[in-house]
């Protein structure tokens, strides 16, 4: 049967700066040397990482129990804003109108205070006074009760949700442990006990969410509206596509008659029960760690779909696979919303932080504890630096103490030669396997890190793992590292003999694009959109300006322009799409693209689809697809017709040129 799958818009976050509480007066921007104000540039996806002790989570908890937060420059800001300047100034005219001059430098203080979180409510409750006494019989009460109404409606859709690390489905007394640790007396939590049902730890306006209260809360929510019905049955459908091999999931709650308020694990006959498929049904917490893990920190995507969720997770990591952890990081901005969200973490994990070069809304806060030397004795003040950093900075690796071994945990790798090369491939295949799962020729994608990885061999470090015939004692044994590898490269003209003894070191294992750059292989439509980006116009260079046989070159041409100085013949004649005041944006000194990096990203997240690839892209695609196949025989992942199905999806695209090297190629 097809499956037609989701479409999934692009999931909005709402801040962009965000205050960090005053409570945390040893926090220092490691930059300024001053006391941290905020943090800056925030994204989807917020990571703080550092060693131990280094203030990771006294920051995260202090983000998400702070009652005096500030909005800037994020959707909250403008929507708010703007709602509260037309009231304002409605109130503002009616009472200069009625020489209540005193009351209008009031209702400004009012205003400004309601820009603040501390002071948004009784802004709110001042306005609506205003409202009431000025505008009782008033033609614009109506008008205004709207914006009013938009104002705090967006302001009671702001949900925070701590996951602290005690979480997991069985035992007790997690939430509450966490309250008294960490929340008791303080901020949005201060009026919370942790008496009676805390592990049930969930308000108006914010929750603490540990897992043990999950039994109860999916109770509730299949009991309720459709619209909380079917956020369960999503995420049993989520459950079932991304972990289960597409069997069917269903959550069962038991509730023993005549109980209203129960634990889920002190009594057999209660609690939350799975079924998968045709097995049996059995207590949920008996499912592994990691799969309980994963439920936790998704669930509340689902079930606040429909409000600005702000999730605080402490170390994701725990108990997961790193295949499965990347599977969490994609189901944060592929899981569908209604509201907008933001995720904040902490992390000691460098898996997590390798991630994160795959994503382009991630940022990545550096954290880290010294003693202030200017005093003098054996009890020091510690301070804790915040750095806003890339998620490419290796000195956060060496800090971890880390050594990637992602490549032992996986069945089989795939080798290219740096991280652009790996954005773009793994993009092609994640586009092939959704095109598969569409047609109903799959039953389940490929797990990145578990069915295979990537491993980046650096250009020319390649010899060292295959270029060594006659001096074999010096060169490094791939299959020790590694096991079953593929290698791909770019034509690299001139380069003919490496290309021959890495076709006879792997055979069918070794596959060579036709072009000189992996770039070459993205479509008209995706350059196009790119280019739009950087130029801040949707009009700049049309389609059919951007020629395919012209920057991807024909096999064997050394003379062929590279990525970059073709991007760049084509604003001869277009100036007004190039960014102004930046001599050649596109193109770097050696001729390819400049910022690769940055160019990538743009691209990868352009190409939504199969339908978003060039010729080139779907056979590298498909070469890539099968080999993992091969090496994860024992999973039973294709449907009945796939190849019968396969052929005809790459029916007019052709046979790859250049798969193999041969003496013609030269």
């Amino acid at each position: 049967m097809k499956n037609t799958g989701n479409s999934i818009a692009k999931i909005c976050h709402l801040y962009e700066v965000i205050k960090v509480p005053s409570t945390l007066n040893n926090y220092y921007g490691a930059s300024t040397g001053q006391i941290a104000d905020d943090l800056q540039n925030l994204s989807l996806i917020n990571v703080l990482i550092g060693p131990n002790n280094c203030g990771k989570s006294r920051l995260l908890r202090a983000l998400f129990n702070s009652s005096s937060l500030t909005y800037e420059n994020s959707i909250f800001t403008v929507i708010f804003q703007q709602n509260l300047n037309i009231v304002k100034e409605a109130i503002k005219s009616r009472l200069e109108d009625k020489g209540k001059h005193s009351d209008v430098h009031k209702l400004v203080s009012i205003c400004d205070t309601g820009l603040k979180k501390s002071g948004m409510h009784g802004s709110m409750s001042a306005l609506n006074a205003y409202i009431d006494k000025y505008f009782s019989k008033h033609s614009d009460r109506n008008g205004l009760n709207k914006e009013y109404s938009e104002i705090t409606r967006k302001l009671e859709n702001l949900y925070p949700v701590y996951i602290p690390t005690l979480r997991g489905f069985r035992g007790s007394g997690y939430t509450s442990t966490t309250v008294d640790d960490y929340f008791k007396n303080q901020g949005r939590l201060q009026n919370r006990s942790s008496v009676g049902n805390a592990d049930s730890n969930r308000a108006e306006n914010n929750e603490i969410f540990s897992g043990l209260n999950v039994n109860e809360t999916i109770f509730q929510y299949q009991h309720s509206s459709l619209k909380e019905r079917n956020a369960v049955r999503d995420f049993q459908q989520y459950l079932s596509k991304q972990f289960f091999n597409s069997e069917p999931v269903e959550l069962i709650t038991r509730r023993p008659a005549g109980i209203s308020r129960f634990s889920g694990v002190s009594d057999k006959k209660s609690g939350l029960y799975i079924k998968i498929g045709d097995e049996q049904e059995y207590p949920i917490h008996q499912l592994g760690d990691g799969i309980q893990h994963i439920i936790i920190m998704t669930l509340p995507m689902f079930l606040h779909r429909d409000r600005d969720l702000l999730l605080f997770i402490e170390e994701p990591e725990l108990y997961m696979h790193p295949g499965m952890l990347r599977q969490f990081i994609d189901s944060i901005s592929t899981i569908p919303c209604n509201g907008t969200r933001q995720v904040f973490v902490t992390t000691h994990s460098h898996h997590f932080l390798d991630m994160t070069l795959d994503h382009d809304r991630i940022s990545v806060y550096k954290l880290r504890k010294v003693l202030n030397e200017n005093e003098v004795g054996d009890e020091k003040e510690a301070k804790f630096e915040i750095r806003n950093v890339s998620n490419e900075d290796f000195s956060l690796l060496n800090e971890l103490g880390v050594r990637n071994s992602s490549v032992f945990l996986s069945n089989c790798t795939i080798w290219v030669e740096g991280i652009t090369d790996r954005l773009y491939i793994g993009k092609y295949l994640a586009c092939l396997q959704g095109k598969l799962l569409d047609e109903g020729l799959i039953k389940q994608k490929f797990v990145q890190d578990i069915h295979y990885a990537f491993v980046e061999y650096g250009g020319g470090n390649i010899t060292h793992f295959f270029d060594c015939s006659d001096r074999e004692d010096e060169c490094m044994q791939p299959k020790n590292l590694c096991g079953e590898l593929m290698l791909v490269s770019d034509s690299d003209y001139g380069k003919d003999e490496r290309h021959e003894k890495l076709k006879a070191s792997l055979g069918d294992r070794y596959y060579k694009i036709e072009s000189r750059e992996m770039e070459c292989l993205l479509s008209a439509s995706v350059i196009k959109g790119v280019l739009d980006e950087y130029s801040g116009l949707e009009d700049g260079i049309a389609t059919a300006e951007i020629n395919e046989v012209e920057y991807q070159g024909m096999p064997g041409d050394k003379d062929a322009k590279k990525f970059g100085a073709y991007l760049e013949s084509l604003f001869e004649d277009v100036t007004k799409a190039k960014p102004s005041g930046i001599a050649n944006p596109y193109q770097a000194s050696s001729g390819t693209v400049k910022d690769k990096v940055k160019f990538c990203k743009k691209a990868v997240r352009l190409t939504g689809s199969w339908d978003d690839m060039s010729d080139q892209a779907k056979l590298l695609a498909k070469a890539v697809f099968d080999f993992v196949l091969s090496k994860n025989e024992g999973l039973d992942i294709c449907e009945a017709g796939y190849e019968k199905g396969v052929q005809l999806l790459m029916k007019g695209i052709g046979k790859t040129k250049t798969v193999a090297v041969d003496v013609d190629d030269r």
